[in-house]
């Protein structure tokens, strides 16, 4: 009976020790799901940036296509001052053609 005994305190100790094994698998089970949980989080966060500085850039590209164009059109703006203004020199509106007959001055003038 010692034997049967001993046998089973053997096995009482096995079953201790399994059941240690199984909580610790377990446990680390549940931090490999915090750490994957973190990942992903991370990775969602690193898509959401992704997005925002794609979007800044696209802001970016065309602010300075505004600006280009901005740019042109202030330059014609400038061509068309100075059209006007050389075209009351010369009597005329802008966009008038010139009576026939009448002489145009040609080259240019030192006040432009």
């Amino acid at each position: 009976m010692s034997n049967a005994v001993s046998a089973m305190g053997e096995i009482t100790v096995s079953s201790k020790k399994i059941a240690d094994i199984i909580a610790e698998i377990t446990a680390a089970s549940e931090e490999q799901s915090e750490g994957i949980e973190q990942v992903n989080t991370a990775i969602r966060q690193i898509d959401e940036m992704t997005l925002q500085n794609a979007a800044l850039v696209e802001q970016a590209a065309a602010s300075e296509s505004m600006g280009e164009q901005a740019r042109n059109l202030s330059d014609l703006r400038v061509l068309y001052h100075r059209y006007r203004q050389n075209a009351r020199r010369h009597h005329r509106t802008p966009f008038q053609r010139p009576a026939v007959g009448c002489s145009q001055h040609t080259g240019s003038n030192a006040a432009e």
